[in-house]
């Protein structure tokens, strides 16, 4: 196996993994929406901690702390 076939076949095992996770929030999703009141859903995306756009949810000020610790660390691009 070339080094290409290694990283396709490692990209394709987390595809397949990432869309197992949708699925079981899916599945979640249309259990919990039917016990939760009318005004009030539940989103895949609320259950995975990520937003439409991509971005993730923080929901506390740990969490808000931590991401930003994280940017923070990153070095910045020669461009921006």
């Amino acid at each position: 196996m070339t080094p290409r076939e290694f990283f396709l076949t490692v990209e394709g095992y987390t595809r397949a993994q990432e869309a197992e996770t949708r699925r079981a929030a899916w599945q979640a999703c249309i259990v919990a929406n039917v016990w939760l009141p009318r005004g009030k859903r539940l989103t895949v995306d609320d259950l995975l901690g990520k937003r439409a756009d991509g971005a993730p949810v923080l929901l506390d000020k740990a969490s808000l702390r931590q991401y930003m610790r994280g940017r923070m660390e990153q070095p910045r691009r020669a461009g921006a």
